[in-house]
């Protein structure tokens, strides 16, 4: 697999896993920052949150992101990290659970913000 900067990799990670959690949250101020209609960003927002759960799935529950930055056996993840550091350890199927969940709450409240804005 391409050799690539761990720490670059953590700041990609890092950066996606922020748009995704918070573009549905904050979208009139992000898309108004990158000068884009807000329909077209929370459809963008939704597509790539469809996209992440997709790659999930036909990547046995893991991003690539985690594979180039943890290696492709660790059951290590970003997740993983994140709730380690804070002192919660869960298993692996725990995990997925959180995360696919996480997801498809903020895929259903994009798509309800785009309904909302539709209507208006």
């Amino acid at each position: 697999m391409l050799r690539v900067n761990k720490q670059l990799i953590n700041t990609i990670h890092f950066m996606v896993v922020i748009f995704l959690i918070f573009g549905g949250l904050f979208s009139s101020f992000i898309s108004k920052v990158f000068g884009m209609n807000e329909t077209t960003f929370l459809m963008v927002h939704f597509y790539i949150i469809i996209a992440n759960i997709l790659h999930w799935l036909t990547n046995g529950n893991k991003c690539f992101l985690t594979q180039w930055e943890y290696g492709n056996n660790s059951s290590f993840g970003f997740f993983t990290s994140i709730t380690n550091t804070l002192g919660i350890e869960l298993s692996d199927e725990c995990m997925n659970v959180l995360c696919y969940n996480l997801l498809i709450l903020l895929a259903v409240y994009s798509l309800n913000k785009l309904r909302r804005l539709q209507q208006n």
